[in-house]
């Protein structure tokens, strides 16, 4: 009999416990009076605490609607010397159920007609747009290449 006590005995506390926590979680903060008296207004705090986030951790105030949609872009150097474009290495095409053609490109992955696809070589980002696939290839238009980066000096000997 001991063992079934023993068993309800813990049960009851826990039973208890979980009843203080949800009255105390349902508590509204709003409410709660200040030093000097006055009621709390309502604060633009979130209501429910992301369990993940790190103790005593904010989040940032959402955007304000004037910054919106604008970003910040990286300043773009001019290449003036001509620049030899990699090519695009096709590793495999494959088509989807709806019968579209998909090709497989290295160091890029899946690419869909219309898709645009860039690779970084050299502190240079290239840019392609990818016309047409077929079961015979792939064909891309280049768009863009922009010094990203300084290119990298090279000892000459």
């Amino acid at each position: 009999m001991k063992k079934h006590e023993a068993c309800a005995q813990f049960l009851a506390s826990a039973i208890a416990a979980l009843v203080a926590v949800s009255a105390f979680a349902q508590a509204p903060e709003a409410s709660a009076p200040q030093a000097d008296g006055a009621a709390a207004g309502p604060t633009n705090e979130p209501s429910v605490r992301d369990p993940f986030w790190p103790v005593g951790y904010t989040p940032p105030p959402p955007p304000s609607p004037e910054s919106e949609g604008k970003v910040a872009e990286a300043p773009k150097a001019e290449i003036t010397a001509p620049v030899e474009w990699p090519p695009l290495v096709l590793k495999g095409i494959t088509k989807n159920r709806a019968g579209r053609y998909m090709a497989m490109l290295d160091g890029i992955g899946l690419a869909e007609t219309g898709n645009v696809v860039s690779m970084t070589r050299n502190g240079i980002n290239y840019r392609w747009k990818i016309a047409d696939i077929n079961d015979r290839g792939i064909t891309s238009v280049r768009l863009e290449c922009v010094q990203i980066e300084p290119a990298p000096e090279r000892n000459q000997r």
